[in-house]
């Protein structure tokens, strides 16, 4: 009689405490999944190589164009690409000058791994403002195009820009950015990137 009261305690015991083991192994199994979503998020994969082709240093030619029809100024200096926080994000940094003053910008790049979505920034010593594009490359692997929404500092008003960077060949790509407007596209930016030997 002892021993049946004994295994009821211990049956009521296990009863009491099975839920809550099967809670256990649950919330397990939700963090487990919940990782290796954010670990499929957080490695770099394929979309990570388009960025992995600007590594290195570059000689750069720019030219600017202020209005249609005009000749374009021209400007060189170098350019250095390198991957940054484990190959997740490239950094493009620039100098040289522009309109006679010295010129520093900075790019960072990254493709976003949930959106599918390449996505970048842009700063430099020309304004205060950042601008913020986001698209995708073409199925050939060697075309990044992407759009943004600008200032003009002029009108006060808000414009379009479109930026497509090309490659040519694995030591020489392309920078082109186009404003686009009611009456089409206006190309206004062109930077030649030659790999330094």
């Amino acid at each position: 009689m002892k021993t049946l009261k004994v295994m009821s305690i211990a049956f009521l015991g296990l009863l009491l405490v099975a839920p809550s083991l099967a809670d256990d192994r649950e919330k397990s199994n939700e963090q487990q999944k919940m990782m290796e979503v954010w670990m499929k998020y957080a490695t770099p994969g394929e979309g990570h190589k388009f960025l992995q082709k600007q590594v290195g240093e570059w000689e750069v030619v720019s030219k600017m164009w202020e209005k249609p029809g005009q000749e374009p100024q021209i400007t060189k200096g170098p350019g250095i690409g390198k991957m940054i926080m484990g190959g997740r994000y490239l950094e493009m940094s620039y100098k040289g000058t522009m309109m006679g003053m010295p010129f520093e910008g900075l790019g960072l790049y990254a493709y976003d791994n949930h959106l599918k979505q390449y996505l970048s920034i842009w700063i430099d010593n020309m304004g205060t403002g950042i601008m913020i594009s986001s698209g995708t490359v073409d199925s050939s692997g060697m075309v990044l195009t992407e759009f943004a929404e600008v200032n003009n500092i002029i009108t006060g008003e808000k414009e379009k820009a479109k930026t497509v960077i090309t490659f040519v060949t694995a030591d020489k790509f392309l920078m082109e950015m186009y404003m686009v407007g009611p009456e089409g596209e206006f190309k206004s930016l062109e930077v030649t990137h030659i790999r330094k030997k």
